[in-house]
């Protein structure tokens, strides 16, 4: 898209207006009385690369509020769109369903998972997808994609949802655990201590023990019989887990234009 659409940003970029775009997104902010024209000549500017513009082209006053790459813009806050704001909402309450519904067959189909392990392991993951996660110095996860708001609010209700769900789960005696992450304090520390340990960083497990103890923690494997893979076995399994988790957290950003 860059390459395709070099000479088309230039030229709109050097007509004096603000603009922005991003793969197939775009957004000028301009005087109310150059929007026709500018209007006229992105279309046929598009025309002449064999590309046309879709029915979610939108104008509008900037007071009025505007929605740019799943963000809400009404100045001076920016937050979420709310189509993004319910996909995070209903992946979280998939996994607490799931959970509720699929622990006991857990149970009763692992060798090695008792309800304490499948509880620990539902942790994990929720604090992966409240933090999302570092690999490979790449950020994935909702609020890294959503880092650039200031609603405060908006992250306030999402926790408490958190704890409205943890409440309605018998398996965690209706109460949230103290181990559950926030994503107030994730939004501070993604911003001002990114690596300072409490969103989760695939680069700790930098030895072989580190990553069967992360597969152990899982439930990959077995804390009985983790012995009997062999170093290229374990790399196999860590890897495959991880491509696996981060995939879930860009799902959960979904198509954000």
């Amino acid at each position: 898209a860059s390459i395709y659409l070099h000479d088309f940003d230039n030229t709109f970029k050097s007509s004096g207006v603000r603009y922005y775009r991003y793969v197939d997104d775009i957004l000028i902010i301009a005087k109310t009385s150059e929007i026709n024209t500018l209007k006229d000549k992105l279309i046929l500017k598009l025309k002449s690369l064999e590309l046309e513009t879709n029915d979610k082209t939108e104008e509008g006053l900037l007071s009025d509020g505007f929605e740019y790459l799943g963000y809400k813009i009404e100045q001076p806050k920016i937050s979420v769109r709310e189509s993004s704001e319910e996909k995070f909402i209903s992946t979280t309450v998939a996994m607490f369903t799931e959970l509720k519904y699929s622990a006991n067959r857990w149970n009763k189909n692992s060798k090695w998972l008792g309800i304490k392990e499948i509880k620990e392991i539902f942790i994990l993951k929720l604090n992966e997808k409240i933090t999302g996660a570092i690999s490979d110095n790449k950020r994935y996860g909702w609020l890294f994609y959503f880092i650039e708001i200031n609603d405060i609010h908006l992250l306030h209700k999402l926790d408490a949802f958190i704890v409205n769900q943890f409440s309605r789960s018998d398996i965690f005696g209706n109460k949230q655990p103290r181990e559950v992450k926030s994503l107030v304090k994730t939004y501070y520390e993604a911003k001002f201590n990114t690596f300072g340990g409490y969103i989760h960083n695939y680069a700790v497990y930098d030895s072989l023990a580190k990553k069967i103890t992360y597969l152990v923690g899982i439930g990959i494997l077995s804390r009985h019989d983790k012995e009997k893979y062999s170093e290229d076995e374990v790399e196999r399994m860590f890897y495959r887990a991880k491509g696996k988790n981060l995939v879930k957290l860009e799902a959960d950003i979904g198509n954000v234009s």
